[in-house]
């Protein structure tokens, strides 16, 4: 029998210890209704729920920004309409004023009307707001940010059908424009890496053929144009240059394009070794996919599909040529027109590609055609002053009724996919805050089972440490004797 370490004691101890713990751990969950409550409870379900959590609050504010998205269009909507019916009622008056038996003050009242009317025209254009932003008068181009990813948006362009002041239409001389961006390729893309215009791209994939690699440029633009992005086309190029300083013999294999050995060349001096070498380079194209070319001592390598070019060998140095990989360039393009439209670049990752995220504008390409276009800043004066003027006014006030209701329907189309667009959202965080539910929220049944558990075996272990802390009394017992 031991009176100066008693073990009964710590170990009733250490197991009171546990349960005390225990109970601390089943009554923060209880009290905070979080099984999670700090990162030792269990670090990877913090982890996921956190995430989660990042995902519900963005969702739940893409949902508010798409609400703000229908309001705008409602509020642009609205003042279309009205536009739409200020029109019909214009077109009414030049059927009306196109009429023989009206009288020249007869048509001088019409014409005052149409005035007003178009008056009233440029008030609503002006007064189209949402949130002070001008929503009729050909400004607005901006996107929606419809989720919580980058690239998730919906891109609004609304054209402005009535401009506010008046002037004359003619055929004038108007610049090509056209959308150009190069990048130089830094890797290989993942799907949702590029976003172009609002079309993901998917995943590069290698060739069969040497240097079609999923890195190359050849593979990044054949990926871009698959996903086939609105307007958008993808080229290949890649080409190495390297000057000459070598003159002499080289053996077959000394120079490798690709993995592929390139034939015996010589040259006396460095021109000449250049052009020998363009020439060996070139005999083995069908095998590399790359050709060469001269001018004087300078080489220059291409792959005109913009598979990667692949330099080896002792000789690679002798052209001035690095002795690595060389990826290529894509460039993007639209369609060259006097009405070309933005490239919006988007995506977790467009460096791979080579390119910033952002909107790039067309410029000019130094061309020029001639198109109808309206001098000055407005449509032309509406004329109703003979029978012949207001039947001649009929077709353009036909166009500009057509141009308002294919506005209106691009707005009422959009409006629908932003609805479906909110929808998608509101399931998204049901089932997104479900699963967190799952992971981090306290199941209060199974937890009051082990409170109470816990809270017995605490009151077990204080009494058995009461009982533990006695038994060296009994030592007292030996000693009476």
């Amino acid at each position: 029998m031991q009176i100066n370490t008693n073990i009964d004691a710590m170990t009733a101890g250490r197991s009171l210890l546990r349960s005390a713990d225990d109970v601390g751990v089943s009554m923060a969950r209880l009290s905070s209704g979080m099984r999670i409550n700090s990162a030792k409870d269990d670090a990877a379900g913090m982890a996921i729920s956190e995430r989660l959590t990042a995902g519900v609050s963005g969702m739940n504010r893409a949902a508010k920004n798409v609400n703000d998205g229908i309001s705008l269009l409602q509020v642009a909507d609205g003042a279309a309409s009205q536009l739409a019916d200020n029109f019909q009622r214009i077109r009414e008056l030049a059927v009306q004023a196109a009429n023989g038996t009206y009288t020249t003050d007869d048509r001088r009242s019409i014409q005052g009307e149409v005035a007003a009317l178009m008056k009233a025209n440029a008030d609503i254009i002006h007064g189209a707001r949402f949130n002070n932003i001008n929503l009729l008068d050909g400004s607005f181009r901006e996107n929606f940010q419809v989720g919580d990813k980058v690239g998730q948006t919906i891109s609004l362009a609304i054209p402005a059908v009535i401009p506010a002041n008046q002037t004359q239409v003619k055929l004038v001389e108007t610049p090509v424009m056209q959308v150009k961006a190069v990048g130089q390729v830094q890797g290989a893309l993942a799907t949702g890496s590029l976003v172009l215009n609002g079309a993901v791209v998917g995943a590069s994939a290698a060739g069969i053929n040497p240097g079609q690699n999923s890195f190359s440029a050849w593979a990044v633009a054949r990926a871009i144009n698959n996903a086939n992005p609105p307007d958008i086309t993808a080229l290949a190029e890649n080409k190495v240059t390297g000057t000459a300083g070598g003159v002499g013999a080289v053996q077959a294999g000394d120079l490798t394009i690709n993995g592929i050995s390139i034939g015996a060349f010589n040259g006396a001096s460095t021109a000449a070794y250049a052009a020998a070498a363009a020439g060996a380079i070139s005999g083995a194209s069908g095998s590399t996919g790359v050709t060469a070319s001269a001018n004087g001592s300078v080489i220059t390598l291409e792959a005109i599909d913009g598979r990667d070019i692949s330099i080896g060998g002792s000789a690679a140095g002798s052209l001035g040529l690095a002795a690595t990989m060389h990826h290529g360039t894509v460039t993007l393009t639209n369609t060259a027109s006097i009405d070309a439209d933005n490239l919006t670049i988007g995506g977790s990752n467009p460096g791979a590609a080579g390119f910033a995220g952002g909107i790039i504008p067309p410029q000019p390409t130094g061309a020029t055609e001639m198109a109808v276009r309206a001098v000055g800043s407005g449509d032309p004066p509406i004329d109703l002053s003979t029978a012949l003027s207001a039947t001649n006014m009929l077709d353009f006030i036909d166009g500009k009724l057509d141009s308002i209701n294919a506005m209106r329907s691009m707005l009422g189309a959009t409006e629908n996919r932003l609805a479906h667009a909110h929808d998608n959202l509101v399931n998204s965080v049901e089932n997104a805050s479900a699963a967190r539910s799952r992971i981090r929220d306290t199941d209060y049944a199974a937890e009051t089972m082990r409170l109470t558990r816990s809270q017995i075996l605490q009151q077990a272990g204080t009494a058995m440490v009461a009982q533990a802390n006695s038994l060296p009394n009994q030592a007292l017992l030996l000693l009476r004797a």
